[in-house]
């Protein structure tokens, strides 16, 4: 009987809460609450009030060659008294750094102050008109600086690559720059030779490359640029073959070097583009006079002593000829 009488009883104030929230007084009541609410906070938008907020610090205009050796503060802690309006602006996720530019001299080491007066010009052109500034923590900043050592450095790419069927590298890989100057201290500046990349890996390759590759970082060392760009020339190729003569290296001056044949057949790779154009004498082959002083062989090697980059794989046909010597 008495768990009937309260679900009765539950049940009663329920029906008058649901008719109370279904009539129209509530609705009455919430748009008067609303608007109340809105007037209140129009209000208090319109009356000064004081805020402390945190602006990031951004130190600009500090050449490469100069480090900061102490910690100048992150951040500036200002009070501030401004309209409620106005305040909504300085939302802390709003705020962008205050930046803080040396334009003077900067000498082998030394000290920076910005003054109390100098932070007030800065934070006059940062804040609102409208704002008062009341207080500044700090008031001042000290900002210590010493010269750091330098030196022009090559850069040496760390590069893996691969090349499609019949496609060839047809002149130098370029790296643009090729040296770097660096900055530090003279302890680390002087224990390096190099500067090397970033791994570049490229695998079946059938066209030109022209890449950017980030240096490697060095800790507490500045570089003038972070990456260099990459030039890889790639071509398809194609084959030929040609017959060149042979020259006789270190050849006496009263002797003469006869080689039996006089020119041999040489086959190689070249690029397609240079395939109509190329010259023959751009290849040049050679015998060593002082091959017949080092061996007992009644041959003479023959070696490729000099070719253009987009000529490459030659090989020679026969490798070794006979020569003959005439003394006068």
């Amino acid at each position: 009987m008495a768990d009937n009488s309260l679900k009765k009883i539950l049940k009663h104030y329920f029906k008058k809460i649901k008719t109370f929230f279904l009539s129209k007084d509530i609705f009455i009541f919430l748009l008067f609450f609303v608007f109340s609410a809105g007037l209140w906070f129009v209000n208090a938008l319109g009356k000064e009030r004081e805020r402390i907020i945190s602006i990031p610090l951004n130190y600009t205009g500090i050449p490469q060659h100069i480090a900061i050796v102490n910690n100048p503060p992150k951040s500036l802690s200002v009070k501030i008294k401004d309209e409620g309006m106005h305040l909504l602006q300085y939302r802390q996720k709003r705020l962008k750094p205050l930046d803080i530019y040396f334009s003077q001299i900067f000498y082998e080491k030394g000290k920076i102050l910005i003054t109390p007066d100098q932070i007030s010009n800065y934070l006059l052109r940062y804040l609102q008109p409208t704002t008062l500034v009341l207080e500044t923590k700090p008031d001042s900043i000290v900002v210590e600086y010493e010269k750091l050592s330098q030196k022009l450095l090559p850069v040496e790419c760390k590069i893996k690559y691969s090349l499609a069927q019949q496609y060839m590298i047809v002149d130098k890989i370029l790296l643009q720059p090729s040296k770097i100057t660096v900055f530090g201290t003279a302890q680390q500046i002087n224990s390096l030779k190099t500067l090397k990349t970033e791994p570049l890996l490229l695998s079946n390759l059938n066209d030109t490359v022209n890449t950017i590759c980030r240096l490697q970082p060095i800790h507490g060392v500045r570089f003038t640029t972070e990456a260099i760009q990459v030039f890889i020339p790639i071509e398809k190729f194609t084959e030929k073959k040609v017959r060149l003569p042979i020259q006789v290296l270190n050849v006496p001056n009263y002797i003469t070097i006869r080689t039996f044949p006089t020119q041999v057949e040489a086959t190689f790779n070249i690029a397609l583009s240079r395939f109509s154009s190329f010259d023959p004498a751009q290849i040049q082959l050679a015998v060593d006079y002082h091959q017949i002083k080092e061996s007992a062989s009644d041959k003479l090697q023959v070696f490729v002593i000099d070719h253009p980059s987009y000529v490459q794989n030659i090989r020679l046909s026969p490798q070794q000829v006979e020569f003959l010597v005439e003394k006068f």
